[in-house]
């Protein structure tokens, strides 16, 4: 059986397939093309989950993945890239906690 982590992969690439179509193998163009693109990326200049993007209903859920994150941040991680996942939710959430050190993203 297949660990929760893999089968979530499975999910994420159905919905991807979904949306833009088949990749044609694990070349995606447009991963391809932002690749290229990053060192021409301004990371200081960003935007946040902008508050009408959750209203009465949904805050609720907001505040909860604020939550999960920020445990979840605290944990240990098998990969570097699920810690740099939560930390990417934190900040579109606008919860960055971690206000007194500079914000990086690694190339892709």
């Amino acid at each position: 059986m297949a660990c929760r982590h893999h089968i979530l992969e499975l999910v994420l690439a159905s919905v991807f397939h979904a949306l833009f179509g088949p990749t044609g193998g694990s070349d995606v163009s447009l991963f391809k093309t932002f690749q290229k693109a990053w060192s021409f990326v301004d990371q200081t200049k960003f935007h946040v989950a902008c508050n009408d993007l959750f209203d009465a209903y949904t805050s609720v859920v907001e505040s909860q993945m604020a939550n999960y994150y920020t445990t979840a941040l605290s944990e240990s991680h098998p990969r570097e890239g699920y810690k740099e996942l939560i930390q990417l939710c934190l900040i579109f959430l606008n919860n960055n906690n971690n206000n007194n050190k500079t914000t990086t993203y690694i190339a892709p």
